[in-house]
C-alpha cells in the first residue's frame, strides 16, 4: 500500500535542518521517497500541511508488566521500546507485535534481571562461575536481545559472566557492579549503565565512564518520583494522566511506595547530587539514551517519555534536538539497527511521529500528536484516542 504524507515539515534527525513542505512516500512500510510534489496517483494521501514529522520515539527503559501498556506507549508516539526485565511472556508479546496480532511498539528485551543474591522477587541468581556462564547461554538460547545485571554479583562471577557474554556477542546492560572498579567495568565491556543514581559519586570516575563510550540512560523522572513520594512522603495521587491508571494499579503503586519508605537506601537519596552526576556524564559524552523506567509508581506509560524529554531540556540543559536524538538516533545506534531506524531517510522503516507544532523550538510540542505511523500503518487522532480509551493499566 502506498501512502503520501503531503506537504509536511520533516525533521529527519540527520541534522537540525527541517525540510519544509516536503512529501514522504511510504511503500510497504518503508520510506520510498522524500521530495517535493510527489505524484499522488494510486496512493492514500495524508495532508500534513503545517505539521512536523520526525522519527518514531524509543523508550529505552521500560518494564512491560501488562500487554495493555503497549497501547499507551504507541499512542504517545513510541514505536519501539527496550524492555529491561524479560520473561517468556515478553518474548511472546514481541512476536505478537511483529505479526500484527498486538498493537504496540517494537519490543527489544533483556533476559530476566540477574544478581548475586535474591535482591528482587523473581530475579535470577548467579553465585558460581558455572552459573554465570549458563545464565548467558540460556539468555542467548531463549532469544533475548540483551543481558541485564544488577550490581551485587561477586567479582569473579561477574568477570566470568562478562567474558562469556563478550565471547558470544551478547551485550550486558543494567546497574553495573559494586565489586569491580569503574576501570574494570569499562575494560570488561559493560555496554549500558542505567539511572543517574547508579553513576559513581566521584566526578573523575563519571568522566572515565563517559569517555569510554559506555551508553547511559538517565531515567531522571523515576528518580524524581522516588524523591517526591518515597523520600518526601508526597501522596502519589492525584497525578497527571490518572485516568489511565486502574484502582488495582494504584493499590500496587501505593504498596511499593510504602515498602520503599522503610528501606535504608532511600534515607541517603540526594536528587540534586544525582542530577549533578548526570550533567557531568552528559558534558563528556553524547551516548545518552531516553528512558523512563515505566511503570514504576508515578511513571505512566507513554506520557512519561514526554515528561522525560522536558526534564532533559529544562533540568539538564540539553537543546531539544539533542534530547530528541536520545530517543531516536541514539536508540537505534545502541540497538544496532541504525540502518533501518532512528532517522527519516529513503529505505528506512516508516516509523513516524507527526506533531502539530515544531518540537525543536519547544520540546513540549512533542505532546501535540497529530498522528503516529508504525511500519507504514497510520494511526490518526481518532485511532489514537480509541487506543488510549482501551488502555488502562
Amino acid at each position: 500500500m502506498r501512502k503520501i504524507i503531503k506537504n509536511a515539515n520533516i525533521i529527519t534527525m540527520v541534522s537540525k535542518r527541517i525540510l519544509y513542505r516536503y512529501d514522504l512516500l511510504v511503500e510497504n512500510g518503508v520510506i520510498a521517497g522524500i521530495e517535493q510534489n510527489i505524484d499522488m496517483c494510486h496512493a492514500d494521501t495524508i495532508d500534513c500541511t503545517d505539521k512536523y514529522v520526525l522519527p518514531g520515539l524509543f523508550d529505552m527503559h521500560v518494564h512491560l508488566d501488562e500487554p495493555v501498556m503497549l497501547g499507551l506507549l504507541l499512542a504517545n508516539g513510541i514505536t519501539s521500546v527496550r524492555n529491561m526485565w524479560g520473561a517468556p511472556r515478553i518474548l511472546q508479546w514481541k512476536k505478537a507485535v511483529e505479526k500484527g496480532e498486538l498493537t504496540g511498539p517494537r519490543i527489544y528485551t533483556t533476559n530476566p534481571m540477574t544478581d548475586g543474591f535474591k535482591s528482587w522477587q523473581g530475579c535470577n541468581v548467579v553465585e558460581s562461575l558455572a552459573e554465570a556462564e549458563q545464565a548467558v547461554l540460556k539468555a542467548i538460547e531463549e532469544g533475548y536481545d540483551y543481558f541485564k545485571s544488577f550490581p551485587n554479583i561477586k567479582k569473579d562471577v561477574f568477570v566470568k559472566l562478562m567474558e562469556t557474554a563478550n565471547r558470544y556477542g551478547l551485550k550486558v546492560v543494567g546497574h553495573g557492579n559494586n565489586n569491580v572498579t569503574v576501570n574494570q567495568l569499562i575494560s570488561l565491556g559493560y555496554y549500558s549503565l542505567e539511572h543517574i543514581s547508579f553513576l559513581p559519586e566521584n566526578d573523575d570516575e563519571i568522566v572515565a565512564l563517559a569517555k569510554s563510550g559506555m551508553w547511559f540512560t538517565p531515567t531522571h523522572l523515576v528518580i524524581d518520583k522516588v524523591n517526591e513520594h518515597v523520600c518526601k512522603g508526597k501522596p502519589l495521587f492525584p497525578c497527571l494522566h490518572e485516568e489511565y491508571i486502574s484502582n488495582k494499579c494504584k493499590s500496587a503503586w501505593e504498596q511499593a511506595t510504602n515498602i520503599r519508605r522503610n528501606e535504608p537506601r532511600y534515607k541517603k537519596f540526594y536528587l540534586q547530587d544525582f542530577i549533578r552526576r548526570g550533567k557531568t556524564f552528559m558534558a563528556h559524552s553524547d551516548k545518552i539514551l531516553l528512558g523512563t523506567d515505566t511503570a514504576n509508581p508515578g511513571v505512566v506509560p507513554g506520557f512519561s517519555l514526554h515528561e522525560e524529554l522536558r526534564e532533559m531540556v529544562n533540568i539538564y540543559g540539553l537543546e531539544p534536538y539533542k534530547a530528541l536524538r536520545m530517543g531516536t538516533v541514539n536508540a537505534a545506534l545502541n540497538l544496532g539497527i541504525e540502518d533501518i531506524f532512528g532517522t527519516i531517510e529513503v529505505n528506512k522503516a516508516a516509523d513516524l511521529l507527526i506533531l502539530e507544532e515544531n518540537p525543536l523550538t519547544a520540546i513540549e510540542n512533542t505532546n501535540e500528536i497529530y498522528a503516529v505511523i508504525k511500519a507504514g500503518k497510520l494511526f490518526d487522532k481518532a485511532a489514537l484516542e480509541e487506543i488510549k480509551a482501551n488502555a488502562i493499566i
